[in-house]
């Protein structure tokens, strides 16, 4: 008996050793809680950036990220998080920190500075040399994290801000406008006709605003002779988007500052490049800047109209009839490469109430999606795009129990795998009550 009670405990033993190893671990909560918990336990926050139509992401995750080998490693120095960047606080974050390629995977210290990103599906080997290299970047006395700290107390030290420069740029970083103009303002070291300054201006082309020193640096130089030696193929290339690149800079500059006086700047400077400034412009900009900085009362100031007068026009029971015709004419829709006007004008209202919905503050807006939603749906009720936003919205709005057996149906006969994936997380998450989001 005591043989058989050694012999359980062994295999207990190695059971949860296998299960302790057994692929990386992820947090369930926010991002910020884990990233609190890289704090109290001294390690690297890993974020996986994901969708879940995302095929190389899923790679990762049923190949790689479940491999004991990687979860050993990876659990002693990493804490990890996935976030999905269309749900949730994904958009948020996938935003804040830039996040372009999928799956994207991005390390940080504790205070949530990067210090080291990269993107892409890849062997387990090269993976794990990644890992490597994530920890190598975070001891670096000069990392991306420890520069931005000192960054305050460095303002005219010319040396410091072009390190911090070269880091931020090689990290991949982004909307370091402030740097940029501080160290033009004290470098000494390019006179502003150099081959030195043109290359500068390039390698940070994606930093440069309106209104400051890179601004007057350029239209003072541009196309002269004095930069014609410099300004070879990739460059010119990419000077002569200037006004738009410096524009949208910009506005992105006027969302980090919270100023809307930049956004009248980027209207009115984009005429010294060659650009007109096009009808309705501060509008849609103005629209632009209160959805980014979360100001939601003049958003839908702005938008309800547009979303109205647009609604107005639709006879979504006409436009469906007219689908359907064209559906028996010209077969499915999905091999054809044609699209309806039911297609398109569902599509696009859908997205209007979806962004509208961000922000919604009091049951009338509330009763507007759910008008909204209702069109959507009945304009074309077999895309399961619009039948899965129209039982969030009735869920969230009016009835949930419709709304969940609507998404119900939407999950179990949807023939795209990777659609269905992420409509049964919706769904899963409507029965347990848990926060769904709108936007697609």
């Amino acid at each position: 008996m005591k043989k058989i009670i050694i012999l359980l405990t062994v295999c207990l033993c190695m059971v949860s050793g296998m299960a302790m190893s057994q692929g990386m671990r992820f947090e369930k909560g926010s991002f910020e809680q884990a990233l609190a918990k890289t704090k109290a336990e001294g390690k690297l926050l890993f974020v996986d950036a994901y969708a879940v139509w995302c095929g190389p992401c899923k790679w990762m995750s049923d190949n790689i990220f479940v491999d004991s080998e990687v979860g050993e490693y990876f659990n002693q120095y990493f804490v990890g998080v996935k976030i999905d960047v269309e749900r949730g606080e994904g958009p948020s974050v996938k935003a804040r920190y830039a996040i372009e390629g999928l799956p994207g995977y991005l390390f940080m210290d504790s205070a949530g500075n990067i210090v080291f990103r990269a993107s892409g599906s890849m062997p387990k080997e090269k993976f794990m040399e990644l890992l490597e290299d994530a920890r190598e970047a975070a001891k670096d006395p000069d990392n991306v994290g420890r520069m931005a700290a000192r960054y305050p107390m460095e303002l005219d030290n010319e040396h410091f801000l072009k390190e911090y420069l070269d880091k931020l740029k090689a990290s991949g970083s982004a909307g370091y406008y402030d740097v940029v103009e501080q160290y033009l303002k004290i470098q000494k070291s390019m006179a502003p006709s150099s081959g030195e300054m043109v290359r500068f201006l390039y390698d940070h082309v994606n930093s440069l605003v309106f209104g400051g020193e890179a601004d007057r640096i350029l239209q003072e130089n541009l196309w002269t002779y004095a930069w014609d030696a410099y300004v070879r193929k990739e460059i010119r290339e990419k000077f002569q988007q200037l006004g738009q690149l410096l524009a949208s800079n910009t506005t992105e500059y006027a969302i980090q500052k919270k100023d809307t006086s930049l956004l009248d700047l980027a209207i009115k400077q984009v005429e010294a490049y060659g650009l007109k400034p096009q009808d309705g412009q501060k509008e849609r900009l103005l629209v632009y800047y209160y959805s980014q900085t979360g100001d939601g009362e003049n958003y839908k100031r702005l938008v309800r109209p547009q979303i109205e007068s647009f609604y107005k026009t639709l006879d979504a029971k006409a436009l469906r009839e007219k689908h359907e015709e064209l559906v028996k004419k010209r077969g499915d829709v999905s091999k054809g490469g044609w699209r309806s006007y039911a297609m398109i004008n569902s599509e696009k209202l859908r997205y209007m109430a979806s962004e509208y919905a961000r922000f919604v503050s009091s049951r009338k807006d509330g009763e507007l999606i759910l008008e909204w939603a209702t069109c959507v749906y009945e304009m074309l009720p077999s895309d399961s795009n619009n039948a899965a936003f129209y039982a969030k919205a009735l869920y969230l709005y009016g009835d949930k129990e419709k709304g969940l057996r609507l998404m119900t149906d939407v999950v179990s006969h949807n023939p795209e795998r990777k659609k269905a994936e992420g409509f049964a997380l919706d769904l899963e998450a409507m029965k347990n009550g848990k926060a769904i989001s709108l936007t697609f």
